[in-house]
């Protein structure tokens, strides 16, 4: 008795499967474009406008910025974490060029750099490559010479958005 019921119930669920398969599907021929509402909408247009809602609007160079040394070569590096916040203050992607500098520090702010570094997060395998999904920030691990630091170095990472706004941030940077 209880196997003539599972068969039963098997057939029963077996044409259910099978009445879901031949469903029609919706009127919406994908190559009239996205419709109004629905899963066929888009919003991917909006995303590449000036008018996207998360673009950056700060830039914090992240409090674990730090000196460290490359296991491998022996050599000081620093490790400085950007962090691209929106209008809501919460982190986000940048998509933009970014640009840091490495002054000896203690003169103020008109200190040349000692160094400096370029990327374009505008590539996405560039973006890709220096964005840790842990701490939700970039990691630029720059090589320097220890000897040319001074004893308050200082960081200074420029960001220009592919949406226009421009930002800035400063770091003094900590040596032991």
């Amino acid at each position: 008795m209880r196997s003539v019921a599972r068969q039963v119930v098997g057939l029963l669920g077996g044409l259910g499967i099978l009445g879901c398969a031949s469903a029609p599907g919706p009127d919406h021929d994908p190559s009239d474009g996205p419709t109004s509402l629905g899963p066929n909408s888009s919003w991917i247009g909006d995303a590449q406008t000036s008018d996207w809602p998360f673009w950056p609007q700060a830039l914090r160079i992240h409090p674990l910025t730090r000196l460290a040394v490359d296991a491998k070569s022996g050599r000081s590096i620093i490790e400085v974490r950007l962090e691209f916040l929106d209008p809501e203050g919460h982190t986000t992607k940048g998509v933009g060029q970014v640009r840091i500098d490495l002054a000896a520090g203690g003169s103020g702010a008109d200190s040349p750099p000692i160094a400096t570094w370029n990327w374009d997060l505008r590539d996405r395998s560039v973006n890709k490559r220096f964005y840790d999904d842990v701490t939700r920030t970039y990691l630029f691990r720059l090589k320097v010479d220890s000897l040319e630091l001074g004893p308050q170095p200082e960081l200074r990472a420029y960001f220009l958005s592919a949406a226009g706004p421009r930002l800035q941030a400063t770091h003094t940077l900590r040596v032991e």
